[in-house]
């Protein structure tokens, strides 16, 4: 039996969740762009203690460095090129197999669903209600309408999700696993980038995962990543991202700026490894 077009978004908002919190906080040093080569003691962005007042700035850095991002393809291009750092891509694999992240984020889209039911934007089985269609916003709103889209027939849930949640549920995939499966696939899919950079344009949405990217248990999890930063097995090839992203920068008029990104993309590669020899 196929899963249900409820279960099918539910997915869909665990993989966005994971996609932009894995890439605010691998490309934290986005959102110091224009600062000093010297990170603050305790910031995400020189991957030293984040477990310090410090470490809540470098987070509000970041997802606004994600938000430029939703606004600018030709940045978003840029920021896709990062992922062929082994050190980076090491980060987002280790959050995504790490039990206490995953935990977090399952709680958050929990309290998210509640919420939406508080608010009768769903039923008690989850359901879309009538007022869903004039939610005004916020994750919850965004769950609902969400759902209201599939079950009406506006949105058709992708072959591979049905399959990864069908894997998930016989417990052959664990969470984190149905997260890679999910990224992975969603590399030959612009429609998930889609969806993540719309979702990213409602202050809501970014204040909902600001507040879970500076969680204590979250903040715990990035500390460990810097002792974990030797990558184990296959990552996503980052590249097919790279080139979605480019088709849309076109699309979207972007002029010869090429040099200039890719210059600055070398200039923050020196400085993040400056930082990192200076830990050391």
């Amino acid at each position: 039996q196929a899963p249900s077009s409820k279960h099918t978004c539910f997915i869909a908002m665990l993989r966005s969740l994971l996609l932009v919190a894995g890439v605010a906080f691998a490309t934290a040093q986005f959102g110091r762009r224009n600062q000093k080569a010297e990170a603050p003691v305790g910031s995400m962005g020189d991957l030293g203690d984040i477990n310090t007042p410090a470490g809540a700035d470098s987070v509000d850095m970041a997802m606004k460095g994600w938000q430029e991002l939703g606004a600018d393809p030709a940045k978003m291009q840029e920021l896709m090129s990062s992922f062929k750092d082994p050190d980076v891509m090491a980060q987002a694999r280790e959050m995504l197999n790490d039990p206490q992240y995953m935990a977090a984020a399952k709680a958050k889209l929990a309290q998210i669903q509640a919420k939406a039911q508080a608010n009768g934007l769903l039923d008690a089985n989850g359901q879309p209600t009538g007022a869903a269609g004039a939610a005004s916003g916020g994750l919850e709103g965004m769950m609902a309408q969400m759902m209201a889209g599939a079950n009406s027939g506006g949105a058709v849930a992708r072959d591979w999700e049905l399959e990864n949640i069908e894997k998930h549920k016989e417990g052959t995939m664990n969470t984190a696993e149905l997260g890679m499966a999910n990224l992975k696939a969603a590399m030959k899919d612009p429609s998930v980038l889609g969806e993540v950079a719309q979702m990213m344009k409602d202050p809501e949405n970014v204040a909902a995962l600001k507040k879970m990217m500076a969680d204590p248990s979250f903040q715990a999890q990035a500390k460990r990543m810097q002792e974990q930063m030797k990558a184990s097995g296959e990552m996503p090839d980052f590249s097919q991202m790279q080139q979605m992203m480019g088709g849309m920068g076109g699309m979207g008029g972007g002029g010869g700026g090429g040099g200039g990104a890719a210059a600055e993309l070398e200039r923050l590669r020196r400085e993040n490894a400056q930082l990192k020899a200076q830990l050391h």
